[in-house]
């Protein structure tokens, strides 16, 4: 019992050290249970919908400061 308890214990440290991805900005190490590719999607399609429901007053100055994080960020 205690071999398959260790094996078991074994796949999961595994699985975490693989489960690693580093942050291109900070150089850290995060633990990611789930990819960009299926992350990006499931939370752009409830954005949309708050983007359709909820009007932004100050739209044209949050797409301001957007476009100066991106800028910001590429040049980083």
């Amino acid at each position: 019992m205690k071999k398959y308890l260790l094996l078991g214990d074994g796949l999961c440290l595994i699985g975490l050290l693989f489960s690693c991805a580093q942050n291109p900005f900070t150089g850290k190490k995060s633990l990611n249970f789930v990819s960009s590719s299926q992350l990006f999607p499931s939370s752009f399609m409830p954005y949309e919908t708050f983007l359709k429901e909820n009007k932004v007053q100050d739209a044209p100055r949050v797409e301001n400061v957007g476009m100066k994080i991106k800028s910001a960020a590429e040049r980083w």
